[in-house]
């Protein structure tokens, strides 16, 4: 719990800062600027659990027809 409260708390959200860019879906990006949205911060989230040894992965919602519900798995 305390990666994603990590996470939740340390890193800024902002719905603003969306880039098409592929570099600003790197957890390390994200880590370094403090600062994301949705997708990013959970690509952050789920590389933190990885590094402590704990599977996951990002998945969408197959019902969310846009793609705007993320979650990892």
């Amino acid at each position: 719990m305390a990666l994603f409260y990590g996470v939740r708390d340390d890193i800024r959200y902002n719905p603003y800062h969306v880039s098409r860019d592929p570099a600003h879906m790197k957890a390390s990006r994200v880590l370094a600027e403090r600062v994301g949205y949705c997708i990013p911060k959970a690509v952050l989230l789920a590389a933190c659990v990885r590094a402590v040894g704990i599977e996951s992965r990002l998945g969408c919602e197959p019902s969310d027809p846009v793609g705007l519900l993320w979650s990892i798995c």
